[in-house]
């Protein structure tokens, strides 16, 4: 009785020991599965493998096409064509084309071509050894466009853009249309082969600027009448300038020589009076004269 006695109990201290150390584990374990489900739900484990645009079938595409649907003549804008996987959001391409301004989207889900084997992605439509590009040409003859041409770019990327710069030359609603290519170029040299992928046709209405204000003076005011009375007018009174600069003259003559003539009288002093002359009788009766001349003038003016 006391051996198996103390076997029970030694057993006991065994199971005290155990669930001791066990416990410890199980709230390890079970703070890993919390953290594991947290992860899960949230999303924040490792990020997927971005895939790029020739990896998926010419149905998981999505062409757009960017503009602004109201310009003032003369003035610039842009035009922006965008390539993207129908199931991402690409909220910023193109965008930055336009500062800030919303921009028309024209979406082309249901133009677009199927091209070489269906349900196979695009850089193995047509077998395993090429490389696929897109190329985007605007045809825009109501406008000044820059470039004219567009380069090739690898659908090898997660998204591609090809941008205008555009600018109106007439008034109305302009006719514009996008054309987007596929081009598989062979890995080990050949002809490359070229598909039609998407065609977009829309319109931007083209307003006249506002006019400038009108000015002061303008030549539409005036009629040749009015400026040939103007100038004969103008003639008719050079006689009459004439004359009367020359009457000032004269006036001017006469009077310096009437002020020439005339003797300069000399103040006497006290003690000197007996050594001058009283004027002549010859003088006096020039200046008596000189006197009536002067008075028969005044006369003939009043």
């Amino acid at each position: 009785m006391d051996t198996s006695k103390k076997r029970l109990a030694k057993a006991g201290r065994w199971l005290i020991v155990l669930g001791l150390l066990g416990l410890p584990i199980l709230l390890i374990a079970y703070l890993l599965l919390l953290v594991l489900f947290y992860l899960s739900l949230s999303g924040t484990g490792a990020p997927p493998t971005p895939v790029s645009i020739q990896d998926q079938d010419v149905s998981g595409l999505r062409i757009e096409t960017l503009w602004l649907p109201e310009r003032q003549r003369a003035q610039s804008t842009s035009i922006v064509v965008c390539i993207l996987q129908a199931g991402e959001l690409h909220p910023d391409c193109g965008s930055s084309a336009f500062y800030g301004q919303e921009p028309t989207v024209l979406q082309g889900f249901t133009n677009l071509t199927p091209v070489g084997t269906p349900q196979m992605p695009i850089r193995r439509a047509f077998g395993p050894n090429y490389e696929v590009f897109a190329v985007a040409q605007l045809s825009a003859s109501a406008f000044d466009v820059s470039p004219l041409e567009q380069g090739k770019q690898s659908l090898d990327q997660e998204e591609v853009d090809f941008t205008w710069t555009v600018t109106p030359k007439y008034s109305g609603e302009q006719v514009l249309n996008v054309a987007v290519t596929g081009v598989w170029v062979p890995r080990n040299g050949g002809e490359p082969i070229e598909r039609p992928l998407a065609s977009h046709l829309f319109h931007l209405k083209v307003i006249d600027p506002p006019s400038p204000p009108p000015p002061f003076f303008s030549l539409g005011q005036v009629t040749v009448g009015e400026i040939l009375i103007l100038i004969v007018g103008s003639l008719l009174n050079v006689p009459w300038i004439v004359e009367s600069i020359g009457k000032r003259r004269r006036e001017k003559e006469q009077k310096q020589q009437t002020l020439s003539a005339d003797p300069v009288s000399i103040p006497l002093s006290s003690g000197s009076s007996s050594n001058v002359s009283p004027p002549s009788t010859g003088s006096v009766e020039s200046l008596s004269t000189r006197m009536r001349k002067q008075g028969k003038k005044k006369l003939k003016r009043r």
